[in-house]
């Protein structure tokens, strides 16, 4: 597909994608040597599939925020994408994603209210380091295997992900901190596994996670927020090293403190 049909502008990094002049498009293909997608290019237009190019650097806030009919997004194998911007692609119809392992950061709200959306992958060389607030926000994911390189989840991101299951976190994960609200309601989500790097888990991050059983936490956890287990009316077991912290961390997580269980 050529230039002519986009709005567009042209510096030494490459090409800017700034709108679509043909708005009756269906399938969209990004030519290569564009760059970047600006901010709200195709909002609201009413285009099913979108093929991005090698050469895209970033996608812009809102690149395609409520695109009704957006289904499909192709990554090129060779991209060099980086960042999400925030709602790039919020209230779609995606129903499945990989995300490429050159991009770095996802911007808040970035596939929030894609109600489709069931499967999110990330690949074993991914290089994320932040996905940010309410990101996959009442998405229908059902299992997620975090990559290793990620560093930091946002306030809100998974919250009210009712589909959630399986939540996998692979030895050597780099997770630091999981923010407030960050997994409330998802209540299918059965067994919690932290890695040893998180320290930081926020407030209500597993509120109302209904089916919980077993939660293992890291020997290096330094806070944990006020109700971050709170409505995990199944919750067993809290497993637990006897070299965590407790300056207080469980005084909200729950009544019953018969199920925090110590190991070595």
């Amino acid at each position: 597909m050529s230039l002519e049909y986009f709005d567009y502008t042209e510096d030494e990094r490459g090409i800017v994608i700034r709108g679509l002049l043909c708005e009756e498009l269906e399938d969209v293909y990004i030519p290569e040597g564009v760059y970047e997608i600006a901010d709200d290019a195709f909002s609201g237009t009413e285009i099913e599939t979108v093929t991005l190019p090698s050469t895209l650097v970033k996608i812009g806030a809102g690149a395609f925020c409520d695109c009704p009919f957006l289904r499909r997004v192709y990554f090129d194998r060779a991209t060099s994408l980086a960042e999400i911007g925030e709602e790039a692609f919020m209230e779609t119809i995606i129903t499945s994603l990989t995300i490429p392992d050159t991009v770095e950061f996802i911007g808040d709200c970035a596939f929030s209210g894609c109600e489709y959306l069931e499967e999110v992958r990330f690949g074993k060389c991914s290089r994320l380091k932040y996905i940010g607030e309410e990101a996959f926000y009442s998405t229908d994911i059902v299992y997620l295997r975090m990559p290793n390189s990620l560093e930091g989840i946002g306030d809100g991101c998974f919250s009210e992900c009712s589909s959630l299951h399986s939540l996998i976190f692979d030895e050597g994960a780099s997770l630091l901190s999981i923010g407030n609200n960050a997994f409330l309601g998802c209540c299918t989500l059965k067994i919690l596994s932290l890695p040893e790097a998180t320290e930081l888990i926020g407030e209500r991050a597993f509120l109302g996670c209904e089916s919980l059983g077993i939660v293992t936490l890291p020997r290096g956890v330094l806070s944990i927020g006020n109700d971050a287990f709170s409505g995990c009316g199944d919750l067993d077991e809290i497993r637990m090293s006897r070299f965590t912290h407790d300056n207080g961390l469980f005084f909200d997580i729950t009544e019953d403190e018969s199920i925090i269980k110590i190991y070595d």
